[in-house]
């Protein structure tokens, strides 16, 4: 801890970082009673300072609500924090990354006044999980990259994620959620090609009946481009199908300039969030004020920079969305079976 503070200023941190998360006074309190077995009195005391927290309790806050002391601690200017699920002891695999990805989107939608500053270099995250088989193939593709390396993991074969209900619940509750979140988004013109390759590599080597299962996602992949058409004509998120249904603003811009990740930024009254994957679909969580500020920096420039594709951009979002549908005609000779 820096010499010029005192353990009373890490409380005062812990609890000005949950206030950030539970900005609501009642359900801070009642959550913290809750969670170190206090009266509500008691907590109340704790919350206006006129009784100390205990290093116990200021570490258990932290903890549960996943607060980064080291923020605190490394004042260091240029060091940036981050929180790294893998390393964090939670299970992996595609139900807990599904389960988690719901949280987030739960936390955003909760979030006053939440928008979702988002520059991908394949397609965004969300937009499989409008199909079904889509998502089984890209949860197994993660799989296969990222998370069998995780001692004790037991893969799942892609017939059981194809199969599985309660993944697909999942998915329909997170482009749901998706669906809600006001959206500012920057795509670059090879969106499809990640996806096209492993879908091609995944045809060239699995045995007949997995090759069958695979046998929709050339379609799925045509009316996600054309249900992305959709959402940026009207400027609004909605579900396939559904057009007369609009969600929350979708706002897009043909990034040619800025090579990407995938980065997230999450922006509310509450203050910010990065996401930015590492090991896709793992990604590093950052909450440090200063790289957030910076982050929504860098997308201001994006957008000064892009082409809107979205609203009464017509000949922009014209050419950008034949691009990608004549992408897809040039890959139906890899693609069939």
């Amino acid at each position: 801890m820096p010499s010029n503070l005192q353990p009373n200023d890490l409380a005062a941190y812990i609890l000005d970082a949950l206030a950030q998360k539970l900005p609501d006074l009642k359900d801070r309190q009642a959550t913290l009673a809750r969670l170190l077995g206090l009266s509500p009195n008691a907590v109340y005391k704790k919350l206006r300072g006129f009784s100390a927290l205990s290093v116990g309790e200021v570490a258990l806050i932290a903890r549960h609500f996943g607060i980064s002391i080291d923020a605190f601690v490394l004042h260091t200017h240029g060091f940036v924090p981050a929180a790294y699920p893998p390393l964090l002891g939670r299970s992996v695999g595609p139900r807990h990354f599904m389960e988690s990805l719901r949280a987030y989107v739960n936390m955003a939608r909760q979030a006053p006044n939440a928008r979702l500053w988002y520059a991908t270099s394949e397609i965004p995250v969300f937009h499989y999980f409008y199909f079904r088989e889509l998502t089984a193939f890209k949860l197994f593709m993660w799989q296969k990259v990222s998370w069998q390396s995780t001692p004790g993991y037991v893969p799942v074969n892609l017939s059981a994620l194809v199969s599985d209900d309660y993944i697909d619940d999942l998915r329909r509750e997170i482009a749901e959620g998706y669906n809600h979140i006001y959206s500012t988004e920057f795509w670059p013109r090879h969106l499809l090609e990640n996806t096209l390759q492993q879908l091609e590599h995944m045809k060239a080597i699995s045995p007949v009946e997995d090759r069958k299962l695979l046998e929709p996602i050339a379609g799925q992949l045509r009316s996600l481009v054309r249900h992305q058409s959709a959402m940026a004509t009207t400027g609004r998120k909605h579900l396939p199908g559904a057009a007369d249904q609009g969600n929350a603003p979708f706002e897009l811009y043909y990034n040619e300039i800025a090579h990407t990740g995938n980065t997230f930024l999450l922006e509310s009254d509450a203050g910010f969030q990065v996401f930015t994957t590492f090991d896709n679909p793992n990604h590093l969580v950052i909450q440090n004020e200063d790289f957030c500020r910076r982050t929504h920096q860098w997308f201001g420039q994006l957008a000064r920079l892009g082409n809107p594709v979205s609203h009464g951009s017509e000949k922009n979002r014209g050419a950008f969305f034949q691009f990608l549908e004549d992408h897809l005609d040039g890959r139906q000779t890899g693609l069939s079976s």
